[in-house]
């Protein structure tokens, strides 16, 4: 009896969704373990070596490159991820399918998968340390798509408000009580949760006709924040008062009628946290309306609107999303993300990027609420990257890998209304780049305690953007002190060579130093063709330095796309690494 109760209870609480992928479309975070003692191995088969083992919430650090597989007769993939610096696989039927904290207290990790056909297990965690399993049954028709949480709501009573959404455009709504969740069903005006569209009116006095013409007959005169659904927002090319324009088809007492296309915007959401209150985007201006009275205004260019929550800042009222849709390269495309304080709506954060064939930059925000959040702190990831050719692991063909030019984070907390920018390991560097090298602006950094002395060292990748210049790429090794600032060590400024554009570059640390790649692609060397320099350091104690001990070259064939590969090992003369220019060593080393 027990059973069937639950299941009516499902059901009441079903609804219809409409777009359910646009709900924080542009956030994402990193894919986490889901079931218990997971091996981690060397190669995608079951009889490689296992070569760590992880629990439910750890995070996997994903190349997204995959292999696929039959294990006990379930199809799937090996899931290829970075671990330690080398590449292991895990099966991906041992992965979440969603993962995120709670808004209302990010001490609470949930972790989604469905389990079987007809159900959905769930997981909590609370500081990091599994407390709840929960099956959820769905009905045949129904697999699963996307789970997140808009957290507390004005009618929620304080508490979490999940919603899973499938793919036949339904949705479940639970809360988070008394250690499980429990169905909620009680209405939310949340545009994803119903199959119609809906706009409100922008202005007062808006006549409602009966026909898509100016001297058809008014069936009603509304007033701004009024809500209609739409039909066909551009019903009907017109021309009154000699401005051409479309009627929007709208429904009003269940009747299809009329009303000039910019007195209606689509682009609109009602708050979670305040009951009545809407955000409206028109006219280039995001406004927050309650009782028909424009309570405060902001300028933004946007697409679309989308309710955020808080995402686990707590002196936040509730967090709105200006959506921008890339639709072509070398377009703006991700979040701005507004806040709301009950009485003004400021700008918070751009989670926003550019791509543009092989090249991207941007913005990536990571909030308490992501799994891979920290608690008071909103982390800004400024990235600029390129895809480029490199070599498979047998060098007989090309694949893509993606190279960072640029990748440093800024942390905030948020007080008084402001972010407020963290004095952390980024800021010292930082400001320790732009004080010793003048014009010069860091791209990004590795840490490492290469002397075991006990204090974090930094390797340092930084350039200047003034592209007259032969010699404006920098690398640094910067040495980490008992008073938790650094020293220079040492740098180098002839390790690559600068053509018409920057080669792209990595640091790999090992056990012995670090490797340092320089990607040469294509119009960047004469010939032209795609060049990857590798240049492997090894610390020396009694220097307290690194020497350069062997350069790898790989040069692809322009014919069959394979790589041949040159090495020279460096024992006679001792190249340190400040002295050492790739193009300049000779074999007789």
């Amino acid at each position: 009896m027990f059973r069937y109760f639950t299941f009516i209870l499902l059901c009441t609480s079903i609804k219809v969704i409409s777009q359910p992928s646009q709900f924080q479309n542009h956030l994402h975070t990193p894919s986490v373990i889901y079931n218990t003692k997971v091996n981690i191995r060397t190669a995608p088969s079951i009889q490689s070596k296992v070569v760590a083992t992880f629990n439910p919430g750890e995070e996997l650090e994903i190349t997204h490159s995959q292999k696929r597989d039959t294990i006990n007769k379930i199809a799937g993939h090996w899931v290829e991820i970075n671990y330690k610096n080398k590449i292991a696989y895990v099966w991906n039927h041992l992965i979440a399918t969603s993962a995120f904290r709670f808004h209302t207290d990010t001490d609470y990790k949930i972790l989604i998968k469905q389990e079987s056909e007809h159900k959905i297990g769930v997981k909590v965690l609370y500081q990091e340390q599994q407390i709840h399993h929960q099956l959820i049954e769905i009905k045949p028709t129904q697999s699963l798509h996307s789970v997140f949480s808009i957290g507390s709501t004005y009618n929620s009573n304080n508490k979490e408000i999940i919603i899973f959404t499938f793919t036949n455009n339904t949705a479940l709504l639970y809360q988070w009580h008394n250690k499980k969740l429990i169905p909620f069903t009680k209405d939310l005006p949340l545009p994803f949760l119903s199959n119609k569209q809906w706009g409100f009116i922008t202005a007062n006095n808006v006549n409602i006709r009966s026909a898509p013409s100016i001297t058809s007959q008014i069936v009603k005169n509304s007033n701004i924040q009024d809500k209609f659904e739409v039909l066909d927002i551009q019903h009907q090319l017109d021309t009154i008062n000699g401005k051409k324009g479309y009627w929007t088809q709208i429904k009003h007492n269940n009747q299809k009628a009329y009303v000039w296309r910019n007195f209606i915007s689509t682009y609109g959401i009602e708050s979670t946290k305040t009951k009545g209150l809407l955000f409206l985007a028109y006219n280039n201006h995001i406004w927050a309306i309650k009782n028909g009275e424009i309570l405060d205004k902001i300028k933004a260019s946007i697409d679309n609107l989308v309710p955020l929550g808080n995402l686990g800042i707590p002196e936040v009222q509730e967090l709105i999303g200006g959506c921008h849709y890339a639709e072509s390269c070398g377009e703006t495309g991700g979040d701005t993300i507004y806040s709301w304080d009950g009485n003004q709506i400021k700008h918070f954060i751009d989670n926003t990027g550019i791509g543009d064939g092989g090249l991207s930059e941007g913005h990536t925000v990571i909030f308490p609420s992501f799994t891979n959040g920290i608690k008071n702190n909103i982390i800004d990831i400024q990235s600029e990257s390129e895809s480029i050719d490199t070599p498979s692991s047998d060098l007989s063909n090309t694949v893509f890998q993606n190279i960072d030019r640029k990748n440093i984070e800024i942390t905030y907390t948020f007080s008084n209304g402001k972010l407020i920018k963290k004095n952390t390991t980024t800021q010292k560097i930082q400001s320790f780049v732009s004080k010793e090298f003048k014009g010069y602006q860091l791209g990004y950094y590795k840490v490492h305690d290469f002397n075991s002395d006990g204090y974090p060292d930094a390797f340092v990748y930084a350039r200047n953007l003034d592209y007259s210049l032969k010699k404006r790429s920098i690398f640094a090794i910067l040495q980490g002190n008992s008073s938790d600032s650094y020293t220079l060590h040492s740098f180098n400024k002839s390790l690559i060579i600068h053509n018409d554009n920057d080669p792209l570059t990595d640091v790999i640390l090992n056990k012995k130093g670090f490797e340092l790649a320089i990607y040469y692609s294509g119009y960047y060397t004469n010939p032209y063709e795609s060049c990857i320099i590798k240049l492997e350091y090894a610390y020396l104690k009694s220097h307290n330095d690194f020497q350069l001990t062997k350069e790898t070259k790989l040069i692809q064939d322009t014919d069959d796309r394979s790589w041949d590969k040159t090495t020279t090992l460096f024992r006679k003369n001792q190249i340190l690494f400040k002295n050492s220019w790739h193009s300049a060593l000779q074999s007789s080393n």
